[in-house]
């Protein structure tokens, strides 16, 4: 992955030298935005890898058009967790807890811009109303979707012991 600029005035991204006035008219993004976070600003296309789980990358990712999904684990046992749809924040794990990636990340529409905060400072997000509020929804999802999956997974250890207990007694 490049983090370089080219030469006139174009931002490299992802490997596609595009103008900021055609990321305006491709994507509506403000030129006030552009100018922003040029630097900071990835193209991918659909399919391609943003993340991988078990990467020790500690960037954050502000998705700002497109979708993308999450997936858990590797080749045929790879399974989807969940989509991620535009503006959100995705990679808040690895800001969090210092720790590998725990999900590998891919662009699930055509095309996925997202501005890629290295080593963010939670700070910094906290102090941006938008953003906290971005990040706080994004956690509280998380959340309740371990919960979800902490219950079903319990109702299954209760009803396999159940059964245990069933076969034990015949």
């Amino acid at each position: 992955m490049a983090d370089s600029q080219a030469e006139g005035g174009s931002d490299f991204v992802e490997g596609v030298t595009i103008a900021p006035e055609d990321l305006q008219a491709r994507f509506g993004i403000e030129p006030y935005e552009i100018a922003s976070y040029r630097d900071i600003t990835r193209i991918y296309s659909k399919g391609e890898v943003i993340i991988r789980e078990g990467d020790q990358e500690h960037a954050l990712y502000m998705l700002r058009v497109g979708k993308v999904e999450v997936l858990k684990g590797a080749g045929a046992s790879r399974e989807s967790m969940s989509t991620i749809e535009a503006v959100n924040f995705f990679g808040e794990m690895g800001m969090i807890n210092d720790e590998p990636r725990s999900a590998t990340v891919i662009a699930a529409s055509d095309e996925v811009v997202v501005y890629r905060i290295p080593n963010p400072n939670i700070h910094t997000i906290l102090t941006n109303p938008q953003w906290a509020e971005l990040l706080i929804l994004r956690l509280s999802k998380n959340l309740a979707r371990s919960v979800e999956q902490h219950l079903l997974v319990s109702k299954q250890v209760k009803e396999l012991r159940a059964e245990l207990e069933s076969l034990k007694a015949k």
